[in-house]
């Protein structure tokens, strides 16, 4: 993308130019964590293209942040409704996004997860950032590569020793019907405010299809139990 593209692409964005006609689909997902501070959410912002625009308003229509450059973009926010755009113009052509979002509350103590994100790794040996930037804005992937999921949990208990017991579930629902493709672990962790959930699924473990990827926490220690949002994505 041309620093030309991108200034364009800048400038739709700061006059929300919504008359200027999206040539192509542009695909994008959206994504929730924990930020550094008490109360912090971070927001991260993918989409199908090299490089983008996004800006973040608020119910009165006041900016409040802008990004642009090639993603994902993380966005700071508070919890609360917010309304997303996301421009981007390259060889494909300009594609545009407008979204109603819900920035969820992260820290209220109660057990509850981050969003889940899909990518590619060879390894477990990935973090948030890793996965997010290997997951297209499509959501689309080779059933030849393996699948690598992340999410955070968070508020799990911990037992008298120190450690969190849990079990997980990632829930293969197919679109349309079909058996339901299930992983499950059981996990015994040092306990934190923050756990990170990782794992890998290599080829053949799921057939190919549209999926819709629901993960399951089922904290032992306390008996509670938290579900993530659902995620679709196809395996080609």
């Amino acid at each position: 993308t041309s620093g030309a593209e991108l200034h364009n692409s800048a400038v739709m964005l700061e006059t929300d130019a919504s008359s200027i006609r999206a040539t192509r689909d542009l695909h994008a997902w959206v994504a929730f964590f924990r930020g550094a501070v008490s109360g912090e959410q971070l927001v991260y912002v993918g989409a199908e293209a090299d490089s983008s625009a996004t800006a973040v308003w608020d119910e009165r229509w006041v900016e409040m942040q802008r990004l642009r450059g090639p993603g994902p973009h993380v966005l700071v926010l508070t919890r609360g409704p917010y309304t997303l755009g996301i421009d981007a113009i390259d060889d494909a052509g300009r594609g545009r996004v407008r979204a109603e979002i819900e920035v969820p509350h992260l820290w209220s103590g109660r057990l509850s997860l981050s969003s889940l994100l899909i990518g590619t790794a060879a390894d477990t040996a990935f973090a948030r950032d890793d996965v997010a930037r290997a997951m297209p804005g499509d959501r689309r992937f080779s059933r030849f590569e393996p699948l690598a999921l992340y999410a955070e949990i968070y508020g799990l208990s911990a037992d008298r020793g120190d450690m969190s017991r849990f079990q997980v579930q990632y829930a293969f629902l197919p679109e349309g019907g079909g058996d339901m493709v299930s992983l499950s672990f059981n996990r015994t962790v040092r306990a934190g405010p923050v756990i990170p959930e990782r794992v890998i699924v290599q080829p053949g473990r799921i057939p190919p299809g549209r999926y819709r990827l629901r993960l399951t926490v089922w904290d032992e220690v306390r008996r509670r139990l938290a579900q993530s949002t659902v995620v679709p994505f196809e395996l080609q």
